[in-house]
């Protein structure tokens, strides 16, 4: 990964400015702002940045309200601030309330500065190492996750891809944080239903009537998605947010703000939409008959995601169709059609995109002369 080495100086002092840009130009990518709303505006436009200098006493929008505002825009940023003795103990302060890494004083020494930047440069590394880990080491295991929920379960599967596309969608128009945990949790929505026979799974996904014993079983199968998932460390909201998928809402006890700094009830909201929505759309209804159904549901959906829901742009795939055979299959193909064996058992869903796992499954079924020798496929 391209280590970030992008600073931002704010001052309104431009010789400050001019000299900060010359002293370190040649090992950082420097930028500069007269004034705390400028270096706002620089942030959100040319961000992110791995380290804010500001200076202290600034007309309009000083130092110490610039970097809170900081905090919040870009909380991964490394915050340090240039202060003279006079501003010293204000500085200090805000040191000590936790929203400024260091201070430097004025005028700042270059050899000092430079130190100061290395030391900004080390945290920022620490800050942003975790969140790699999740990210990308994550985002892998998980997917080892999902691609055996695809073989074992296709019918469960068959929906995970789209609900993880509409829930990010909702994410984005609601401007949720944390927006990895609730990705995660949308494509372990659905980890629970190894436990559930197939067939099961697919009478339910396509509305069917259950038995008692098989709703029940639908009904579990959250909570054995949220156990297994809280296994992984780290993982803990993401398992909370699956397994409260079903139950997000209850009764209205709810304003019509949704909390966004309640991660774990937030997501489940956001997740419980997505996946009953998609499920109407994949029983053949139109997007308004789907709103329609949901809207006269009230009490189980958050009006605020509701109203999202209804200004999500809901893209379909257009790609053309071809035949293939099975052993032409390519990595990032999607399934035009089911894919069943020949006694008439459901192997693989459409609508899920080839991997090597799904790719070595339906190689095995093909010299086995399980499935069909050709296969229906968009590219993509």
């Amino acid at each position: 990964m391209e280590q970030n080495k992008k600073i931002l100086f704010v001052d309104d002092d431009e010789n400050v400015l001019d000299a900060m840009k010359r002293n370190l130009r040649r090992a950082f990518d420097v930028h500069t702002a007269a004034g705390g709303e400028a270096g706002l505006r620089v942030i959100q436009e040319s961000g992110p940045f791995a380290v804010v200098v500001s200076d202290m006493s600034m007309p309009g929008m000083d130092g110490a309200a610039f970097l809170a505002k900081v905090c919040e825009l870009a909380p991964d940023t490394v915050r340090i601030m240039l202060t003279g003795q006079a501003d010293l103990h204000n500085a200090m302060a805000a040191v000590n309330e936790g929203n400024i890494f260091r201070f430097v004083t004025k005028p700042a020494d270059p050899k000092i500065m430079a130190r100061a930047m290395k030391a900004a440069f080390d945290q920022y590394q620490l800050i942003t190492a975790e969140r790699n880990l999740l990210e990308e080491t994550l985002n892998a295991s998980v997917q080892v996750l999902v691609d055996m929920l695809s073989i074992t379960n296709p019918a469960a599967f068959s929906q995970t891809m789209r609900v993880k596309d509409l829930t990010m969608r909702l994410a984005e128009r609601l401007e949720l944080k944390d927006r990895w945990q609730l990705e995660l949790a949308a494509l372990l929505s659905q980890l629970g239903a190894v436990t559930v026979p197939v067939e099961t799974m697919s009478r339910y996904l396509s509305g069917s009537r259950l038995s008692e014993h098989e709703q029940k079983m639908i009904e579990e199968h959250p909570a054995v998605a949220g156990r297994l998932i809280a296994s992984i460390p780290r993982l803990e909201d993401v398992a909370r947010i699956v397994k409260h998928q079903q139950r997000a809402a209850g009764p209205v006890e709810y304003t019509a703000e949704l909390d966004k700094n309640d991660l774990v009830k937030c997501g489940a909201h956001v997740l419980r939409a997505a996946i009953d929505f998609d499920m109407l759309m994949a029983q053949g209804m139109s997007r308004a008959q789907a709103m329609m159904s949901m809207q006269t549901r009230q009490d189980t959906y958050h009006p605020r995601v509701l109203t999202a829901l209804g200004h999500v742009d809901i893209q379909e795939r257009k790609d053309a169709v071809k035949v293939v055979r099975v052993p032409e299959l390519c990595n990032g193909m999607v399934l035009a059609e089911d894919v069943k064996s020949r006694n008439g058992v459901l192997i693989v869903t459409r609508g899920q995109k080839v991997t090597d796992t799904l790719r070595r499954c339906l190689e095995n079924n093909y010299i086995q002369s399980n499935i069909p020798d050709m296969i229906r496929v968009c590219s993509t």
